[in-house]
This record gives structure tokens, sequence and C-alpha cells, in this order.
């Protein structure tokens, strides 16, 4: 089936997971071997770290492990799927509720990071109990399937792409994405935040532009999970309470034309 997300001229790479225990992946830092993608697939680490030099010290490496910048977890399947990113632009998720990813030196997890993303990943969030949707640098979403590694959905249009992104899948089964390209508005730039769904029917997506709208840039947005209000603040200092029809909550076989928003804070 032809879908637009297979263009071969993006070159969507296919990728698969493989579980690396932390410790020997700071042995493959310390042996300046990185994990990518290598004709579709993702190499495992060596099981035997590299000798020791003579000139080199012995222990953990002074950098240690990757801090955790972007983290997110899945109400279903009582909420033991966990997703994080790390600052070294490398998705890292978690099943708690296998026995497999539990060792004697702590949780067992999941990573992938390509040679083929031109930019770092910079938010990780749950779109599916098998589906994460990414956000990246370089204003790019993706969804990966995480059971086969497979690139679902790419989206790089300049006002609709961000750098970051959010979910509520008890409600909402899109993703929501901010920090976009700016646009101009008479004297001012405002940035704004869009709704993005994927259309598996038919093999593609929509894009819906929110009316939360910010000078500059926009900070963060969360959803309710409850009344489905949208929350965002940006760099103006204002807090944005939003409420869209067009946001059509899951399993809904219509939306609805109505928009309504008002200002709960402004910061001087």
């Amino acid at each position: 089936m032809n879908s637009p997300f297979t263009n071969p001229l993006l070159e969507i790479p296919t990728v698969s997971w493989v579980e690396v225990p932390d410790s020997e992946y700071i042995a493959s830092l310390r042996a300046k071997e990185s994990i990518g993608i290598r004709r579709g697939k993702i190499p495992a680490t060596p099981r035997k770290p590299p000798p020791e030099k003579k000139d080199r010290l012995k222990g953990p490496p002074p950098l240690g492990v990757p801090p955790i910048i972007s983290l997110d977890w899945t109400f279903s399947q009582g909420g033991d799927l966990i997703a994080a990113v790390n600052a070294a632009g490398a998705i890292v998720f978690w099943e708690l509720s296998k026995k497999e990813y539990v060792t004697d030196e702590g949780l067992l997890g999941a990573e992938m990071i390509a040679d083929t993303w031109s930019s770092p990943a910079v938010d990780a969030c749950w779109n599916s109990d098998r589906t994460l949707a990414v956000s990246f640098r370089e204003r790019t979403i993706r969804l990966l399937d995480t059971k086969s590694g497979d690139c679902l959905l790419e989206e790089t249009t300049v006002r609709t792409a961000g750098a970051k992104a959010a979910t509520q899948l008890r409600l909402f089964p899109g993703v929501f994405i901010f920090q976009a390209e700016p646009f101009a508005t008479n004297d001012s730039t405002f940035a704004g935040v869009c709704y993005l769904v994927p259309d598996q029917k038919n093999d593609g997506y929509f894009v819906v532009p929110l009316s939360n709208r910010h000078e500059l840039q926009v900070f963060d947005v969360a959803a309710c999970a409850t009344n489905g209000l949208l929350v965002s603040c940006g760099v103006d200092g204002a807090l944005l309470v939003s409420t869209n029809g067009r946001l059509a909550p899951a399993y809904a076989m219509m939306d609805f034309t109505f928009s309504a928003q008002r200002k709960a804070l402004q910061l001087t």
C-alpha cells in the first residue's frame, strides 16, 4: 500500500530496539563506539568491554550516564510503560511489567539513536500502547513503533512541526506540537500550537492550528484529562486556557465548531 511516509526521497530509516544495560552502554562510550543505524538495524553494544589501557583511569567515565531531559508514561496497562529522552539525544523506554526489564543492577531499558537523525531528540511521549511521538531539535515530529521500530509518520512542515510535543491519551488520540517556526502578525511575532492526528485508515494525517498563541515562543503545553482544557505558557508571561471543538475526543464520530479562550494569568 502506498503511503506518504514511505517516500524514498525522505529516506526514513527502519529501526529496531536493542536492550542495553547501563554498564554495557558506558563500556561502549569508553570504546568510542556509538549506537546507530546500519542498513536499517541498531547493532548491539559489545558484551565484553574493551581491554583497559595503561594510561586510562579505571572506573566509570567522569561524565557518567547522560541525564534524562524528558519523561513520559502512559496510563494504560497499569502505567508500566515509561519513555524518556536523555541528554545524548537517545530515546529510552521501559516496560515495568516484564521481568526481563528488571535486573540486579536496576531497570533494563531499551535505547535507540540513529546516525541519520540530523538533530537530537527533545521530547518523547506515548501516542498509543506501542507508538511513541518523538520531537527533534530541527523541528521534526516522528511516530515510532516500539515493537517493530518502524517510522510510521514524519512531519516537517515549517509552520506546524515543532521542537516539542505533548499528549493526553485519556481524551485525545493526537499529539500537541509547539515551538514551531514563529510567524509575523502586524507588528508582533507569534508562536502557536498545533494538533496532529494520525489517520491510519487512509495512511495519512491532518494538522489543526489551535488558538493558543504566544509572543515569540511557547514554553510548555498541557491538556486536562477530565475536561479537555488546553493550557499553554510562553515567553510573554501569559497563561492561556482554551477549549476547542475541533479536538475530537477519542472514539468520537464527529467534531464541533466552537473555540473559547481566556487569559488566566499575565506576568509583567
